[in-house]
């Protein structure tokens, strides 16, 4: 679990403006921020939700965040579920640590943004055979 205050993201974002957003979020992450077109209010909303669900992921791989890096966490779901891919050597050390899985949520409320997430080996789920790549 993870919780972020909004203002902090909004103090980041308006001094270092899209570089900040460019040095968390994956390139599909950040083309879709891009293409959003939203105020800098709910930027900042979404970079903190963002941020939240990263740190949380990591924590429950049972990493850093560092390790792993912002850009190989990759969320997506604006308007439905969160998912999370991992990629690159994201996805590697999470199959070493024997998660096949992620659960994630994400909430904004009162000026802060929350997440939890939940690593989930496969423990005769059936889904020992699902390439680290494509964690969900």
């Amino acid at each position: 679990m993870d919780i972020l205050a909004v203002e902090r993201v909004s103090r980041l974002l308006g001094a270092r403006g899209r570089r900040f957003a460019a040095r968390m979020l994956s390139p599909a992450e950040l083309a879709g921020f891009d293409a959003a077109g939203w105020p800098v209010e709910r930027q900042a909303e979404f970079l903190a939700g963002r941020f939240a669900a990263k740190e949380a992921v990591a924590k429950a791989i049972g990493t850093g965040v560092s390790q792993l890096g912002l850009r190989r966490i990759e969320v997506s779901g604006s308007g439905r579920a969160p998912a999370c891919r991992l990629l690159d050597q994201a996805a590697a050390i999470a199959a070493r640590r024997g998660v096949s899985r992620v659960l994630l949520t994400i909430t904004h409320d009162a000026g802060v943004a929350a997440a939890m997430a939940v690593a989930l080996g496969p423990a005769g789920r059936g889904d020992e055979d699902v390439p680290a790549s494509d964690i969900v």
